[in-house]
């Protein structure tokens, strides 16, 4: 369970993201995520830790 103060979590992946890390004990080649988790902070955090992102973008979310 992930609790914050903020009224959205769009700015959360790498708090996410550290959490399952933590307890899985190993670190993901690629992460996927919401369209709502595309922002630079996750877009940086991807690639400080070398984690390939796999996140949407709002036309790539809406194809079907």
């Amino acid at each position: 369970m992930n609790v914050t103060q903020n009224p959205t979590d769009h700015y959360e992946l790498p708090n996410i993201a550290e959490r399952a890390i933590r307890n899985i004990n190993t670190k993901p080649k690629y992460i996927s995520a919401d369209t709502i988790y595309l922002n630079q902070i996750s877009l940086s955090y991807l690639a400080d830790k070398k984690i390939d992102g796999l996140i949407p973008n709002r036309k790539q979310s809406k194809e079907k």
